[in-house]
């Protein structure tokens, strides 16, 4: 079983040959626009019974972070295929010749030929779907240069980082992140979160 919002992939396992590369970026390779955060003690996860335990979502804790450094933005789509240009790197998800992508994006035409997983519906497994491919076959990245890359793999967001000489932030950084430890939890309201509209 996958987890709570990507299921897992079926069929062949990567081997080694598809593992981490060194590459040679030289200086510059790959200039961001990052922050130091402080780090301390935060209250992560989620006590919601929707959250997926199996997935580190619950229960809410206590963790403590030291100072760490991470990107203001997500991997750009543009970020991203200065790597792929540079390294001639092929995602997991252009090899395999599909990917999941969230139904809610797909005309309806697509969502009812495509396969979905019974544990997270959600997902749709479209052919030909991969970063230069969002929604598939007949999509693509135009007016999209400044958007989040999407369809990477963890084994893909390593090799970006391999050449990029950085690392992936853990769960922690990540949900620390945006809250820059706020002592609220995903699960309580939050000053920082957006209010909702008035009707």
């Amino acid at each position: 079983m996958g987890s709570c919002c990507v299921p897992a992939r079926s069929g062949r396992v990567p081997d080694a040959s598809m593992g981490p590369r060194p590459y040679d970026c030289g200086q510059g390779a790959d200039v961001v626009d990052d922050v130091l955060l402080p780090g301390g003690r935060f209250r992560m996860g989620t006590d919601d019974r929707q959250g997926f335990p199996s997935d580190g979502e619950g229960p809410v804790r206590e963790v403590d972070l030291s100072p760490f450094r991470i990107d203001r933005f997500a991997v750009s789509n543009e970020r991203f295929a200065r790597f792929a240009a540079t390294t001639g790197y092929i995602t997991q998800a252009e090899r395999f010749g599909w990917s999941y992508v969230f139904a809610g994006f797909l005309p309806a035409a697509l969502r009812k030929i495509s396969a979905r997983p019974d544990v997270t519906p959600w997902w749709v497994a479209v052919k030909g779907a991969s970063w230069r491919h969002p929604e598939g076959p007949g999509s693509g990245l135009d007016r999209r240069a400044d958007h989040p890359v999407v369809h990477v793999s963890w084994q893909d967001a390593l090799e970006f980082c391999a050449w990029s000489v950085s690392r992936l932030p853990t769960e922690a950084e990540w949900e620390y992140a945006p809250w820059c430890g706020a002592p609220y939890s995903v699960s309580e309201p939050s000053p920082f979160r957006p209010r909702p509209l008035s009707r």
